[in-house]
């Protein structure tokens, strides 16, 4: 079985300290040498079945030592190693991983950060697109309809009220999930807003009516009619459960400080994804929390810490969706 990925980095280093400026090609047939692979392991593929695990591994590997500038590409798909990279090997380190080049090697770590942005901001655009191509597609349904009631009308038939109740259903439909982005767009300038809006619907007179309040509790929508209401309290009781506390993914990295808020001289490191480490020993955040406020039962514990003077809660809400 071909190693994780982290585990092709040190090999990788070596293999260019060893053979001086060495191909890209070069290294992929010697990394197979050092693993000792067999033809059926050499043919593993990635999980998009794209590229060979050890060719993507190999790649990716190259990518990180020459973004933690350990090695160098003095010209196209050839490696050469640095100093930086030669007293690495020489400290005799058993395994590089992805961690110790954050911690180690600044250039390595805005590296990581633009690609932790970059996916981000993919991440965003995508469930976007996404919203658009469902409005787009109940709009051509509903255009479609209305042009066939049209044709009806101008060859002197009236449309059914089942054809009527389609279009009032499509319109209503298109329109609530125009609503519900713009409860996304408000709650992401402002987060206190995210369990405080509610939208009102009301079809009347061939035209859709639309009202915004910043509450929970009931108001007055539209006098004298019944109208559906949604709130983002409603809306978010239907999605699944959110994600678990993440530091990568809310953009710390190991190595981060974070502050206990009621006492900011108390301090915690990022260890790893999950896990802090306090006084020498490792934590989860909750455990951490609860610890050091003296209760016998957990707590949510984002909204106890502070990164850089803002609160965890705020990064959680802001990266996880």
């Amino acid at each position: 079985m071909v190693p994780e990925f982290e585990h092709f980095i040190l090999p990788v280093l070596k293999i260019v300290s060893d053979f001086g400026t060495i191909t890209r090609a070069d290294v992929r047939e010697l990394i197979c040498e050092h693993f000792n692979f067999s033809e059926e392991e050499k043919k593993e593929t990635t999980r998009s079945g794209n590229r060979t695990k050890y060719e993507d591994r190999c790649e990716w590997a190259l990518t990180y030592l020459r973004q933690a500038k350990l090695i160098i590409s003095p010209e196209r798909a050839k490696y050469d190693i640095t100093e930086s990279g030669k007293q690495l090997l020489y400290s005799g380190i058993k395994l590089v991983t992805r961690d110790y080049l954050i911690n180690h090697y600044p250039s390595f770590k805005e590296f990581a950060l633009v690609r932790r942005r970059k996916k981000k901001s993919e991440k965003q655009s995508s469930t976007s697109k996404k919203e658009t191509n469902h409005i787009d597609e109940d709009q051509s349904k509903l255009d479609n309809l209305k042009a066939a009631i049209a044709t009806f009308r101008n060859a002197g038939s009236e449309p059914t009220e089942e054809q009527l109740r389609i279009v009032r259903e499509l319109e209503m439909k298109i329109e609530k999930k125009k609503c519900q982005s713009l409860i996304s767009a408000l709650s992401s300038l402002d987060h206190s807003l995210a369990n405080n809006i509610s939208v009102a619907l009301k079809f009347c007179n061939n035209s859709i009516e639309i009202k915004v309040a910043y509450t929970t509790e009931p108001f007055d929508a539209f006098e004298g009619e019944t109208c559906k209401v949604i709130t983002s309290t409603e809306k978010n009781q239907k999605r699944p459960r959110r994600p678990n506390l993440n530091f990568y993914t809310m953009g710390l990295i190991s190595g981060d400080t974070i502050h206990f808020k009621e006492d900011e001289s108390i301090e915690a490191t990022i260890v790893s994804e999950s896990k802090v480490e306090y006084q020498g020993k490792r934590y989860s955040l909750t455990a951490l929390t609860q610890e050091l406020k003296n209760l016998d039962h957990a707590i949510q514990p984002t909204g106890e810490w502070l990164f850089d003077g803002k609160n965890l809660k705020d990064l959680y809400n802001e990266n996880i969706s």
